[in-house]
């Protein structure tokens, strides 16, 4: 419905002064207006609405029928307007009561626990779900989960109000600690030692997948895992070889001592982690949750992985750009 001109919450202020004091200039004093402010603006709310409210021919003025139908309506009307603003100030100085968070597992495991505080400051409630990016995903585009931090470009843009890139990392060869052989040839481990793979259902298995591909080696399929722990473990065990990264290694720090690490043989392989939020509401959430994140990555994480394999510290890249805005079409 239309409005009437000059009906707003100003007017009905006024006339509801003008109501209590039966007086133009009363209400003007009252409201720190002039005499002429007052009448003028009663006047335009009569030629809005197309009655008259105040009768103006007796001393003092008197409300007429219609005046006291709205000096009623609109005591109730500015009362749950003031209400409303209170509300409204009062959200800005909560916290949302649930937060669903969503997290591959190698971030997860390794940053996860330092998110414990920043996570109790950003809602009530947080659920954080960790698992395979794929399912993630799905799960951040069905909008059962409100942050995601996945890898790649598993989420369409269109889909996220706002983006961090948190860290870009480099694959890297994981050996059995007992190996002897060469390792800067990855056609020889192929076709002499075992593979023990991240499956297809994952990113990772896809990246790496692919980078097989392009250098025309097909390792046969014996062994696949979803996660970390499952292939390392296998790796340490002296079952076989893989193909990791730093935060998978950290994820899986059990299994270091029986496995080496070294550079990934051949052209060079990386992957990006970011986080990204549905909505504009969780932005500063998600602001929290990334710059917690980074801190613990340069500040916790990356002496570890230095001290794990020196030679891969310095091809970490942490905080790779600042946020970039994509606004939901």
């Amino acid at each position: 419905m239309r409005h009437p001109k000059a009906f707003d919450l100003r007017a009905l202020e006024v006339f509801i002064a003008v109501a209590e004091t039966s007086s133009m200039t009363a209400a003007g004093e009252r409201l720190g207006m002039t005499q002429s402010a007052v009448s003028q603006s009663v006047s335009a709310l009569e030629d809005g609405m197309g009655v008259a409210l105040v009768d103006r021919t007796v001393r003092p003025l008197a409300l007429t029928g219609p005046g006291k139908i709205l000096a009623e309506r609109a005591a109730n009307i500015l009362s749950e307007a003031d209400v409303t603003i209170d509300h409204v100030r009062n959200a800005a100085d909560t916290i949302p009561p649930f937060l669903s968070i969503a997290m591959i597992d190698s971030f997860v495991a390794a940053v996860g626990p330092h998110l414990f505080e920043t996570f109790g400051k950003i809602a009530e409630h947080c659920r954080v779900w960790s698992g395979l990016s794929p399912m993630l995903s799905d799960h951040f585009a069905s909008r059962r989960v409100d942050i995601i931090v996945t890898t790649g470009d598993s989420v369409p843009e269109n889909l996220a109000h706002m983006s961090y890139d948190l860290l870009i990392e480099p694959y890297l060869l994981a050996v059995p600690a007992t190996y002897k052989g060469p390792i800067d040839d990855l056609g020889l481990l192929v076709d002499q030692h075992e593979i023990i793979r991240f499956s297809e259902r994952s990113n990772i298995g896809r990246d790496i997948e692919r980078h097989l591909r392009r250098l025309r080696l097909q390792p046969p399929h014996r062994m696949e895992f979803d996660f970390s722990d499952s292939v390392l473990s296998m790796v340490g065990g002296g079952a076989g070889w893989a193909i990791a990264t730093p935060l998978c290694c950290l994820q899986s720090a059990t299994y270091l001592p029986g496995i080496r690490l070294a550079p990934l043989p051949g052209p060079g392989l990386t992957r990006r982690i970011s986080l990204l939020v549905r909505d504009p509401q969780f932005s500063e959430s998600a602001r929290l949750i990334a710059d917690t994140s980074i801190g613990v990555l340069k500040d916790l994480l990356l002496p570890q992985i230095a001290e794990m394999a020196p030679w891969c510290a310095g091809q970490i890249v942490i905080d790779p750009s600042k946020p970039t805005l994509t606004e939901l079409s």
